[in-house]
């Protein structure tokens, strides 16, 4: 079961990327999902809201949920999508907030930087996924796309496998090349492939993600 310990009535728990980064592993944030999902699972009916609102050059999305069956906490995402924002402003392209209440008593409860969130989430997803698809005994990987995003799906996959060699592809062969470099350890090989189907050619598990190459925040 995943703890979690509530700040002290009157405080609201701030916490940057760089906190969450340092603070959320890979295996904890997975398991947290696998009871988020048998929870979603038990209670179809506590299945989040969404509302969206165009604007010059992009939109705004707030997406919410209260947490399945218990309904002991609420939370929000508010995210500004502005596909132009890294060429015009030097901004990433997606940025907002997440903020956590007690859905009990009200008291709003932590305010968490979205950008690094959504990122660990949505590795942490797939590497839940693959958990259940994919051989326990994997150990090669594809990685297509080495954004910012790919980090993260690296170091969820390691987490829960014995990875030993991973292939990244991107149309920007530099990108590969730079990832590979970064990631490749005494016990694990990394290369960059010169094609997606190089890439993928016999490995046990493909992680595939949309990319905004001129944005190195996407």
């Amino acid at each position: 079961m995943v703890q979690s310990v509530a700040p002290k009535p009157g405080e609201i728990v701030l916490l940057s990327g760089h906190d969450l980064r340092r603070l959320l592993n890979p295996k904890v944030v997975i398991e947290a999902l696998r009871e988020a999902y048998a929870a979603l699972a038990d209670n179809p009916g506590d299945q989040g809201r969404s509302v969206g609102f165009m604007i010059d050059g992009g939109s705004i999305h707030v997406k919410s949920g209260l947490l399945p069956g218990s309904h002991l906490a609420f939370a929000s995402k508010v995210n500004v999508n502005l596909p132009d924002n890294w060429k015009l402003r030097q901004l990433p392209t997606i940025q907002g907030v997440v903020v956590v209440s007690d859905a009990k008593d009200g008291r709003p409860l932590a305010i968490l930087e979205s950008i690094s969130l959504t990122g660990i989430r949505t590795a942490a997803t797939a590497a839940l996924a693959a958990g259940y698809g994919a051989r326990k005994d994997s150990k090669r990987v594809a990685i297509i796309g080495c954004g910012a995003q790919a980090k993260y799906q690296l170091e969820a996959v390691k987490a829960i496998f014995p990875v030993e060699t991973v292939r990244m592809f991107d149309i920007d062969s530099a990108r590969a090349e730079a990832f590979a470099r970064a990631n490749a350890t005494g016990t694990c090989v990394a290369t960059p492939a010169p094609s997606v189907r190089e890439a993928v050619r016999d490995v046990d598990i493909c992680i595939m993600h949309n990319v905004e190459i001129s944005d190195p925040y996407r």
